[in-house]
């Protein structure tokens, strides 16, 4: 008779090797951000339109966008509630200069977030995320 250290040995081994104990699956979502030219300096920053990608993962959403014009990124972060509600928020920065947050929400099923930018230089922009499919 083995001792029983072997059999929870045995069942953890054949229950991480398929790689589905803790993993939870993400699906990946196509999406264009569509942003409004910023209220203070509608010249200097004028709208844009770009690709993104967001990842869904059970009810947490996350994606990370490039920016163009200086060295920057945004980081987005948000959650789908039980009712189906999702709240976006996209912390943003050009390295060694301004800051900005954009804030999303919208339901699923639909294809578009509605939302704007607030800069840390006092400027707005209004702003869409439009999926290319519907997050379920």
């Amino acid at each position: 008779m083995q001792p029983r250290w072997c059999v929870w040995v045995c069942a953890a081994a054949l229950l991480f090797s398929s790689g589905q104990a803790f993993a939870q699956s993400s699906e990946q979502f196509p999406a264009q951000l569509k942003c409004s030219a910023l209220s203070t300096e509608p010249a200097k920053w004028p709208a844009y339109t770009q690709s993104m990608m967001i990842t869904r993962s059970g009810n947490t959403l996350s994606g990370v966008r490039a920016v163009t014009i200086f060295p920057g990124e945004e980081i987005y972060r948000g959650t789908i509630d039980a009712s189906g509600v999702i709240s976006l928020t996209g912390e943003g920065k050009h390295y060694g200069k301004s800051s900005w947050t954009k804030t999303f929400s919208g339901r699923t099923g639909t294809t578009t977030l509605n939302g704007s930018e607030h800069s840390s230089s006092g400027g707005t922009r209004d702003c869409t995320i439009t999926f290319q499919t519907a997050i379920p």
